[in-house]
């Protein structure tokens, strides 16, 4: 199982969508 760990958004939509859309293939996406 491959999970994407994310941490300090800040409300940069803008951001997390660039990095969400350049993640290689993963199972969950966790949002700390």
């Amino acid at each position: 199982m491959r999970i994407a760990v994310l941490s300090d958004i800040h409300s940069n939509l803008a951001a997390l969508n660039a990095v969400r859309d350049d993640l290689p293939s993963v199972d969950e996406i966790w949002i700390l």
